[in-house]
């Protein structure tokens, strides 16, 4: 079987001397691959306040083809030849646009280059993201709309080759774009590494804003012990032959025991809120993040080295980090 050696903990108290958080505002993100999770920029600016809500921009209304395929497909489009395409963009009227292939094989690629150089300067790009091809509008309010229809003044795009019929198109609205709950718990957020969870993939003018925190490093310790509870109610019935119980809510304790010597635990047990990482491999890569508020007790063994144990209320839950 494979085990897994622990490596260490590192605990901070949030220095309130720069005042409890700062804020940070319209923060540039990056998407990790096409997970939907996008992580900020400036990791300066983390770990963020759990008690303000993240705020997020730059995302659009757009339409997709629908499709699973690569850049560098065959569209089914014909060579040298000329395609129209109407869109109307944020409730305007619907302006006609004409694209016309080249020779040979007509990509995806081609077909995505073609389209966005024709719309260029009217409020939409067309791009290729996570395997389909996508028109969106450049705008960021919920007035944000865009809306594709066939040409009528030669061969209409849609329906030809491999690009879906008008009808068949994936909509998506501004009101449809917004944090995915689902994944990072309730609040779809990574207070502690800096990430939110989206919708949708391939939000590349994404921002966030909110507040940080300024943290230091208070002292190191010996051992850590995290511990889920789960809350049971009793339930048995008079008639039952075994007691019963059904699960409730659920809370996560910690330990941590150090050496007395090490003054940085009296103002870590008097800082009140702290944030805690615990690493669960030699290299670092992996552990837990956690928001804490500590009890203190010392253990006094004679003629042993004298002992000090912090316990933990756990706020916000933990969030995993690898």
């Amino acid at each position: 079987m494979a085990a897994t050696a622990g490596y260490k903990g590192d605990v901070y108290i949030i220095d309130d001397s720069v005042a409890f958080s700062a804020a940070f505002t319209t923060e540039a993100t990056t998407e990790d691959g096409v997970t939907c999770a996008y992580t900020i920029d400036d990791s300066d600016k983390t770990p963020w306040d759990i008690n303000t809500a993240v705020t997020i921009a730059g995302y659009w209304a757009f339409q997709e083809f629908a499709l699973d395929t690569t850049s560098g497909a065959d569209s089914g489009l014909a060579a040298t030849t000329q395609y129209y395409f109407k869109i109307a963009v944020d409730g305007g009227a619907a302006t006609e646009y004409d694209i016309t292939t080249g020779g040979g094989t007509v990509t995806w690629a081609n077909v995505v280059s073609l389209m966005d150089t024709q719309v260029t300067g009217d409020g939409i790009t067309v791009e290729f993201i996570d395997g389909d091809v996508r028109i969106h509008s450049d705008d960021v309010t919920a007035s944000s709309d865009i809306v594709c229809s066939a040409g009528t003044t030669g061969t209409s795009l849609f329906g030809q080759g491999s690009v879906p019929a008008v009808a068949s198109l994936e909509t998506v609205d501004y009101t449809d774009i917004g944090i995915n709950t689902v994944n990072f718990g309730s609040s779809g957020i990574k207070y502690a590494t800096g990430i939110v969870q989206m919708t949708h993939t391939g939000f590349t003018s994404l921002t966030v804003t909110g507040k940080f925190h300024t943290i230091k490093q208070a002292g190191q310790f010996t051992s850590y012990n995290l511990t889920q509870n789960c809350n049971a109610v009793d339930i048995t019935d008079f008639q039952d032959t075994w007691k019963a119980n059904t699960p409730t809510t659920k809370n996560y304790s910690l330990s941590l025991e150090g050496f007395y010597n090490d003054d940085q635990y009296f103002t870590l047990n008097a800082s009140g809120i702290v944030f805690i990482k615990l690493y669960l491999d030699t290299t670092a890569g992996t552990g837990f993040y956690i928001y804490g508020v500590s009890g203190q007790s010392i253990s006094v063994t004679p003629h042993e080295v004298v002992r000090e144990s912090l316990t933990f209320d756990i706020s916000g839950g933990i969030e995993y980090f690898s």
